[in-house]
């Protein structure tokens, strides 16, 4: 069940044993209550998650600006705020792995609001 919800258009089919150490983190996920790493890449727009990418993929702070099409100072100004809105360096090895763990874990959590009492939640 954890394959089929990390499923995507990216990514049409993932055998579970290809997860390796990565299906006891799913498995010990609550998607009821996400941690706060979780939480705030959901509140991220489009822009910032493409940002936000580029930067923890990257090997440097210029190559990811060249890959987004972006002068290196805007970049720093967009990595700094994202320090801030993450609460965690996401260019430091330890900021990698939070994010690569929130980002997994995310795909796994349905963060829509609840359904208004007395209606139906459609699809």
């Amino acid at each position: 069940m954890i394959a089929l919800r990390l499923t995507d258009t990216s990514d049409p089919v993932v055998d579970a044993t290809d997860l390796g150490a990565l299906l006891l983190l799913a498995r010990a996920h609550d998607p009821r209550e996400p941690h706060e790493d979780i939480r705030a890449l959901a509140r991220l727009d489009a822009r910032s998650t493409q940002v936000l990418r580029a930067l923890v993929e990257a090997d440097s702070l210029r190559s990811a600006a060249a890959r987004l099409g972006m002068h290196h100072s805007t970049l720093q100004a967009r990595h700094d705020a994202l320090t801030r809105d993450l609460g965690y360096d996401p260019r430091t090895a330890s900021g990698k792995a939070r994010y690569a763990a929130a980002e997994f874990l995310l795909r796994l959590t349905d963060l829509r609001p609840p359904p208004r009492a007395g209606s139906a939640r459609t699809p």
